[in-house]
């Protein structure tokens, strides 16, 4: 019979995962060793493997997690039926958010995708594009064009995504910008660019 799990058992592997994720994302994924992370983690090696088999099942959940509530986050959102501009303007104040929280795991999916095996890589980058597409028909509502006729309705998505997700190498909430006046600035951005589009755009 099995072993029932300790009722700190998930909090211990978040903190793991937490650990091994900052270590990822600040030295290397094929730098960074089970045996360092566990040291900084204070337990032993073997004790790591309880919680994960490898370290590539380290990044992958790391990674998971993260499109996975990015993902949950832009659904919360539409799920409420809010008009196109407010629907974009919430995920982006959210989606700052996250990124602040999870700078370590953003970190990774920007530079350590191509560590993972490519089944757990398509797996996560499949979860990743329905965040494109959810943006992809956001763009397509607030453009007074039509951007599927220009085949540009992926390339505006991943441009309004390129604003946000490139903060976290710059952004410090705690300087003289709060993260709700760049999510502002970022939102009157996208949205005054938007709205100025025309055929000629694209002639």
């Amino acid at each position: 019979m099995a072993r029932p799990q300790s009722s700190e058992y998930d909090a211990k592997k978040q903190r793991i995962l937490a650990i091994a994720a900052h270590s990822f994302a600040t030295i290397g994924f094929h730098k960074a060793s089970i045996g360092d992370i566990a040291k900084k983690c204070e337990i032993s090696k073997s004790l790591i493997y309880h919680y994960y088999p490898s370290k590539e099942e380290m990044l992958y959940h790391a990674m998971l997690d993260h499109v996975k509530e990015l993902e949950a986050c832009a659904n919360a959102v539409l799920v409420q039926k809010l008009e196109p501009e407010q629907t974009i303007r919430q995920i982006i104040k959210e989606y700052l958010n996250i990124y602040e929280r999870t700078v370590d795991c953003h970190h990774l999916m920007v530079n350590e995708i191509g560590s993972l095996p490519d089944g757990k890589r398509q797996e996560v980058v499949g979860i990743q594009n329905k965040v494109v597409h959810a943006f992809a028909d956001l763009a397509q509502q607030l453009s007074p064009v039509d951007l599927d006729h220009y085949q540009a309705k992926s390339v505006v998505s991943m441009l309004m995504l390129g604003m946000i997700n490139w903060t976290y190498i710059w952004f410090k909430s705690d300087g003289d910008l709060t993260a709700d006046k760049l999510a502002s600035l970022i939102y009157d951005l996208l949205l005054n660019g938007l709205k100025g589009l025309n055929d000629q755009t694209f002639v």
